[in-house]
């Protein structure tokens, strides 16, 4: 969002935002007609069943973020940089995540490629990856970052309430309780690399990245709990 001296217009602008945003992100505007590519398709053992969706509202989330808001890296050099910067930090949200995963019984060891894989990846990085961080770490936790400061409790109550509000808004896709508290701790990871590295592409790097582990090598979406 585009700074403003007035804080009541910067708030009816970020609220009218945030609305339109996520009335495209819970697809509850009319005139999309979004395209179901596969339906109720197990690709893991004891696993629940994979449904993929190309939601054209979705994205333009991140489109209007990307090409009105946010500094994008302009060289190839830049990026890889960018990239090794990164990968430790996808490391190391691999290994802890993984391993809470294993403790809540999420997840199981399932390595795999689905005949599907493919078209998962342009989905998950056109439809989700992309504008999910454009939105939730670009703009609206960009936003909280300069409406608490940039101290160092102001930086973690915007991570924090980014990721209660990115875990809400994945309720209607996430079968139990323990998959939210999941989605929130990966958003926790998702905020934490955006702010160190100050680059949208950090984010959306190990949100993908992240995803195309979890897909290739364990349940997917997630493990199928006793009791749920």
């Amino acid at each position: 969002m585009k700074k403003t001296t007035n804080p009541s217009i910067r708030f009816l602008l970020f609220g009218t935002a945030v609305f339109i945003s996520i009335s495209l992100f819970m697809h509850f505007l009319p005139g999309f007609a979004n395209w179901k590519i596969v339906s109720d398709l197990t690709i893991s053992n004891s696993s629940y069943p994979l449904t993929l969706w190309l939601n054209f509202d979705k994205p333009f989330i991140g489109l209007f973020v990307l090409v009105y808001l946010l500094p994008l890296i302009e060289s190839k050099k830049n990026l890889w940089g960018l990239i090794k910067k990164a990968a430790p930090l996808l490391t190391l949200m691999i290994l802890i995540l993984t391993a809470i995963s294993y403790y809540l019984k999420a997840i199981t060891f399932d390595p795999k490629i689905p005949s599907v894989f493919l078209i998962w990846v342009i989905q998950n990085l056109t439809f989700v990856s992309i504008p999910e961080e454009a939105f939730f770490r670009g703009f609206f936790q960009q936003e909280l970052d300069q409406a608490f400061g940039s101290k160092p409790l102001g930086t973690g109550c915007s991570i924090i309430i980014t990721s209660i509000l990115f875990a809400l808004l994945h309720i209607g896709w996430s079968p139990n309780f323990v998959a939210i508290v999941l989605t929130f701790c990966a958003s926790l990871f998702y905020g934490v690399i955006y702010r160190w590295t100050q680059a949208i592409e950090a984010s959306i790097f190990c949100h993908f990245g992240f995803s195309i582990f979890h897909f290739l090598f364990f349940s997917y979406p997630f493990a199928i709990q006793p009791g749920f």
